[in-house]
């Protein structure tokens, strides 16, 4: 009987204890089956790992409670929350932040370590009044970074959190990242190729420059990061940007400008790499593109919406300049300022599959830029309607393939072969199998004047077996050179 009354005292004053030690603990959001608002459970991350030290703000600085022991790391008195947190932080363990607000004024740095994860709770907060990176990871590979908002200090020349100089396999996950000086998450590793990177999930905004960019300066085949399921808004540069990388993937990102017309330039731009894909992303409202490939070859671009961005000169929903052997297709690219698909001075573009409907100027264009020629292209399977005068232009496009598409109710014309003055004529291409027309029913109501129309020096091109009607002035109008072949086409 006394026995028993004393293992119940004793495991009473064991509660007593560890609530007491580890206050704090209550304030943990645990994983899916264990208690809540229980310190008796040791908390752990969002994705159910078991955290190795719990980190909690306190009247008088920040305590660290290690997983298994009764004994605190406490900061000393003034000690800065990321020089504490830096020195905490080893390999092969997972640091654990509850909620509440860690202010730093010097960067929290991962480096040369390994399989670290940094989780920050529902509720924790991290910022910084100084121009610091806030988070930098060295030369370090595993290492998570899962949860919490990074507040940066709305000026200066650093991102929140920077991942550099070879540091392979790391994730950026559920993050709440803005007010950096530049970018809220910069990728420069520039010493190795075959790394891994993951940006997945986080809301970026507000931020400086882009909301994350990888830039190297060296190009490399394959780094292959990934974005994905990011939302990315009301940056001043732009949203997602790639500099040198090889086989990124962007992929099912929203990205978008919602104050006035300043920030956010560009949404999504991959430049001076290949084998990149961007898809299932959702961009609008960029004040110039809504998604670029610059000097980027053997690009894919599938199965984004791309809308309601401004655009000026060869801006516009989706962009490909300098870029050869890319593919552009199944993508909704509506009401942009200019042209829904811009194609500049590159070769061997597929462009398929698009609706590129409302537009500014035109739905798709092809445009020489500083080369006497373009395209050798194929442009295939596209709804290319109510544009503001074309559905589909060629300036100075040679042997490309314009079949099976449809073009209805623009301003103007369905297909236009063309070039600016001093440029070679449009020539060589085959236009076939086209559906061409107004079907407005009142004539009055119709913009469509032209079906197809070939000008200036355009020529030797064969223009067959399209469907054309209700054009306002004439199905197809030549005022170009005489070798081109018109057969088999059916007008009303």
């Amino acid at each position: 009987m006394n026995v028993r009354a004393n293992r119940t005292s004793l495991l009473a004053l064991s509660v007593l204890i560890l609530v007491s030690i580890g206050g704090g603990l209550a304030l943990w959001t645990y994983s899916a089956g264990g208690p809540t608002g229980s310190s008796a459970v040791w908390p752990t991350t969002s994705e159910g790992a078991p955290c190795d030290d719990a980190i909690r703000t306190t009247d008088n600085g920040f305590v660290a409670t290690p997983h298994g022991s009764s004994l605190t790391k406490t900061a000393a008195a003034g000690q800065d929350f990321g020089s504490f947190l830096s020195g905490l932080i080893s390999s092969n363990k997972t640091f654990c932040l509850a909620r509440g607000d860690y202010p730093i004024a010097k960067t929290i740095r991962v480096a040369g370590q390994e399989n670290v994860t940094i989780y920050l709770a529902p509720g924790a907060r991290m910022t910084t009044n100084y121009t610091i990176r806030m988070l930098q990871i060295v030369r370090s590979s595993s290492i998570t970074v899962l949860g919490g908002a990074w507040v940066g200090p709305g000026g200066g020349n650093y991102a929140c959190i920077e991942v550099d100089l070879g540091s392979n396999n790391i994730t950026v996950k559920g993050a709440d990242i803005s007010r950096a000086g530049h970018d809220g998450i910069l990728i420069r590793n520039d010493t190795a190729p075959n790394l891994r990177i993951s940006i997945v999930g986080n809301f970026l905004h507000d931020n400086g420059r882009y909301g994350a960019q990888d830039y190297e300066h060296s190009k490399y085949d394959s780094v292959k990061v990934l974005f994905s399921g990011n939302t990315v808004v009301d940056n001043s540069v732009g949203g997602i940007y790639t500099n040198g990388v090889g086989e990124a993937e962007i992929t099912s990102n929203t990205v978008r400008n919602t104050v006035d017309t300043t920030p956010g330039l560009i949404g999504i731009g991959v430049t001076n790499g290949e084998n990149d894909t961007v898809t299932y992303n959702k961009v609008d409202h960029m004040f110039w593109y809504g998604i670029q490939a610059f000097y980027n070859n053997y690009t894919t671009i599938t199965n984004n919406y791309a809308s309601f961005n401004a655009g000026g000169s060869d801006q516009s929903g989706i962009t490909n300049d300098h870029s050869f052997f890319a593919t552009i297709s199944n993508n909704t690219v509506l009401s942009n300022g200019l042209s829904g698909i811009h194609v500049e001075r590159s070769w061997f573009v597929s462009v398929k599959g698009n609706s590129a409907n409302g537009n500014g100027r035109f739905g798709i264009e092809f445009y020489h830029a500083d080369m006497p020629v373009t395209s050798m292209a194929e442009v295939t399977g596209n709804t290319c309607s109510y544009n503001g005068l074309a559905g589909i232009i060629l300036n100075s496009g040679i042997q490309t393939l314009i079949s099976g598409n449809i073009c209805l109710d623009n301003s103007n014309t369905g297909i236009f072969l063309y070039n600016d003055q001093g440029q070679a004529g449009s020539s060589g291409n085959t236009i076939t199998h086209n559906i061409v027309g107004d079907d407005r029913n009142q004539s009055t109501a119709r913009t469509q004047l032209f079906g197809i129309k070939e000008v200036n020096q355009a020529d030797n091109n064969t223009i067959q077996a399209n469907v054309l009607f209700g054009n306002v002035v004439a199905n197809i109008i030549r005022s170009g050179g005489p070798s081109t072949v018109v057969s088999g086409n059916i007008e009303n």
